[in-house]
This record gives C-alpha cells, sequence and structure tokens, in this order.
C-alpha cells in the first residue's frame, strides 16, 4: 500500500487557469489537505507576483461582465460549483 507522501509526489498539479489560458510554471507545488479527510488531495502551483498581478487583473477585467449578469445566471454558475468544492 502506498504512503500518503507516495500518493501525493505521484499526483500532478492542478494547471493554472488565467483569462481562459492554461498557463504552467511548475516551479513549485504543494497539497492541498483535506480535514474531513484527513490526507492531501491535490497539488496547486504556486505562482510568482507577476503571475499574481496577471492573475488579479484578469479577475478584475471579469468581474466587471460578471456583475452586470442576472443574479439567476451566476447562481446557476456557482451552486454547481460549490457542490464539487
Amino acid at each position: 500500500m502506498p504512503s500518503q507522501y507516495q500518493e501525493v509526489k505521484n499526483m500532478k498539479a492542478v494547471p493554472l487557469l488565467i483569462d481562459s489560458t492554461q498557463s504552467s510554471s511548475m516551479s513549485r507545488t504543494f497539497p492541498v489537505f483535506s480535514n474531513d479527510l484527513q490526507r492531501e488531495l491535490l497539488l496547486i502551483e504556486s505562482v510568482n507576483s507577476t503571475a499574481a498581478t496577471v492573475t488579479a487583473d484578469a479577475a478584475s477585467k471579469t468581474f466587471k461582465t460578471w456583475k452586470h449578469l442576472p443574479w439567476t445566471i451566476r447562481r446557476d454558475i456557482l451552486f454547481p460549483t460549490a457542490d464539487i468544492i
């Protein structure tokens, strides 16, 4: 039976999605831990300050459209997303 460390080591990192474009630095990753399951679930990539700024700018641009959507459409997007999380 593989150890928890081996399971995480063999996981693929969740790719970054910035402004609808997949970006992968693969420089550093860190595990996401589930308190409920008491184990690591997946690996997430860390980003540098430049990528963080690009991400924040993309989110700001997207929010300008998002805030004008009817609440019913936002609900229809967020509820299934919350179920996944």
